[in-house]
This record gives structure tokens, sequence and C-alpha cells, in this order.
């Protein structure tokens, strides 16, 4: 399969559905505590949603993966670095920034620019920040990788995720053996970069390689059965910390399910391009992920210090209401501000481009005065 030039409208309908369900995860994360021993009913409704929002962070990686990796070769490092790397670390500074003062004026604490820069290198600024990290270790990466999976056949392309594969399924069944206090496969399990770099090497084979109908239908019954393996460890095991570390990217069940979702955008929006309405939806929206990424957490703080005085749902109905409202009301906030903060950076970008472009256009005459002299 090709590359093409041309927006590819069902992984723009992936990455919105993605942010979605990350903001869909946080809304959920602040009501697992609440109903864990008081209300198992409302508890098992939140796990399951849970473990459907769990390919959020999968297919983001996919993602970065199908496109970053699709050129053979990125050209010269240091070139590619000022590019792709800077222009997402100086952003992801500037939020950093916003959220360090946010939280000092929040607890009305003191500032300090060492303890700033000791939480950024540490990852403590803020807990969703995390992926940040992980997206700014790939894109290091990105150009060692191009070459490889460009070189060898897709055959030994499969072989190597299978591989690489072998560490989800392991550690899925370590965290869930932790759970009956035992333990095994410990010293058999990857670090965690050769899941991150495998999910990126997934995108890419799934982006450029037409896949069976039959291994189509495949991944699709292993992405459903996934789902409902997920739904069940969720309801079996009763600590909320082995929870989470079941529906992690690093564990096999949203793997699978993310992967059974990206084919089935891939082979059933094929014509989403076509209409006019959705173009522009998509156009509008792709854009701004990044940012609402960045501040969606910022806006849920503000959106529940105004709804929790107010409104205070006491039964099942009221708190899907609740929940629906509260994450309505984040996605829309956080668009409006990802807008406003996307106008900025662009601004900015274009503000230094023309002082360093009027900057050397004065030395290059100052130079050419000096010759003349």
């Amino acid at each position: 399969m090709t590359v093409e030039k041309e927006r590819v409208y069902y992984a723009d309908v992936l990455r919105i559905l993605a942010i979605v369900l990350v903001a869909a995860v946080h809304v959920l994360g602040g009501w697992y505590g609440r109903y864990y021993d008081t209300n198992r009913p409302v508890y098992g409704l939140l796990i399951f949603c849970g473990a459907l929002c769990s390919i959020a962070v999968p297919s983001f990686l996919m993602l970065t993966g199908a496109f970053m990796l699709s050129k053979p070769s990125h050209g010269n490092y240091w070139s590619y670095f000022k590019k792709r790397v800077l222009n997402l670390l100086i952003p992801f500074l500037g939020f950093s920034l916003l959220y360090y003062w946010y939280a000092h004026r929040h607890n009305l604490t003191e500032m300090s620019l060492l303890e700033f820069i000791e939480n950024f290198t540490t990852g403590n600024v803020m807990y969703h920040f995390w992926f940040m990290y992980i997206i700014l270790l790939v894109y290091l990466f990105i150009p060692f990788l191009s070459p490889l999976v460009h070189k060898i056949s897709r055959s030994s392309l499969r072989t190597l995720i299978i591989v690489l594969s072998v560490t989800n399924v392991l550690k899925t069944v370590s965290i869930f053996l932790k759970y009956f206090d035992q333990s095994a496969f410990d010293a058999l399990v990857f670090p965690d970069f050769f899941v991150i770099i495998n999910y990126t090497l997934i995108g890419y084979y799934l982006f450029h390689y037409d896949i069976a109908k039959s291994k189509r239908r495949l991944i699709y019954g292993l992405g459903a059965l996934s789902a409902m393996v997920a739904l069940l460890l969720d309801v079996a095991l009763s600590t909320i910390s082995t929870r989470e570390a079941i529906l992690s990217y690093w564990c096999v069940t949203p793997m699978l399910m993310s992967m059974a979702v990206f084919l089935f955008l891939k082979y059933n929006c094929p014509d989403l391009g076509r209409s006019k309405i959705w173009k522009k939806i998509l156009s509008f929206l792709v854009p701004l992920v990044f940012y609402i990424y960045m501040i969606h957490v910022l806006v849920m703080d503000r959106v529940l210090l105004y709804m929790l005085p107010r409104f205070n749902p006491r039964n099942f109905v009221e708190i899907c209401g609740f929940m629906a409202v509260e994450l309505a009301a984040i996605l829309g906030i956080s668009c409006v501000g990802a807008l406003i903060t996307q106008r900025f950076y662009m601004a900015c970008c274009s503000m230094t481009k023309r002082i360093s472009h009027n900057i050397c256009r004065t030395r290059d005459g100052r130079s050419k005065t000096t010759q003349q002299t």
C-alpha cells in the first residue's frame, strides 16, 4: 500500500476518538474510589467504560508509527530534531509551566525554578504528561526505525511484531498472578520501551499493508474477546491498582482491542472524506488534538470545582448524566482553549521566523557593506 499525501480520514477519526477516550478515562478516574466500597453496581459500570477506553494510548502510538515511519529517511538528524522534537518539546515546556503555576496558585505556595526543573525532569508536573515523555522518546528513535521498516520484508516485520508482542502477553500474565501473590515471567518481560516501539511498528504495518479479510476477522474476534477478558478481569480483581495495571498499554488486551478498532475504521470508513461536512469537521478538530490533550486536565479541574458544589448525583441515572455533562463540558471548553492556544503558538512561531529572517538579512547587508568598504 503506497502512502498518499492526502488526508487519511479514518486515521483522523481514530485520533479524535482517542482524545475523547483519554478525557473519558480521566473523568472516570475521579469516580472509581468514590463508589469502590459504597456502590459496586456503579463501580462495575465505571470499570466497564474504563476497559473500553483503554485503547486510547495504544491508538496514539499506532498513529505515530503509521505516519512517522512512512518516510524511508528523515535526512539529517539535527534538522529532524529541530523540526519534530523541538516543535513538541517547546509547547510541552510551556504547558508544564502553566500547570506548575496553576498548582502553586491553587495551593497558595511559593514557586521555585529549581523545583520546576526537578518536577519537569522527573515527570511530576502533572499526571497526564507521562505520555509526552513517551512520545518524545519515540520521536528521538524514529529516524533510526524508518530505514529498518523499509528495508526488511513484510514477513520479517510481522515476525518482529509477534516477537515483541510476546512481552504484552507475559506482562498480562505476570500482573494477574501478582493478584494471587505469585510471580512469573518477570525476568522474561522486555522493558516498556520495546512495548512502545512495538505499537509504532504495528501502526505502520496495519496502515501500509493490506490485511486479508480472514485475518481481519481474526483480529476483530481477538479484539472482542480481549474486551470481554478485560471486563472479567476488572470484575475479578478487587484492588484498584491491579485493575489499572491490567488496562495499561503494556498488557495484551488493550493492544488487541486497539488493533481491531484501527482495522475496522480503515476498512469501514474509506469514503468518509467524500463528505464536505466531515472534511471540514475533521480538518478543524485534528490540529487541535494535541492542545486538547495538554489542557483538558486543567479544564476538568475547573469544571469539577463548578459542578460538584451545585450537583450531587445520588443514583445510577444521575451519576451517568453527571459524567456525560462533565465530559461534554471538558471537551467543549478544551476545544475553545486549544484553538486559542494553537493560534497563539502559531503567531509566536511566525513572529520568531520573521525576526530571525530580518536578523539574517541585516547581518548579510552589513557583511556586504564591509566587503565593499
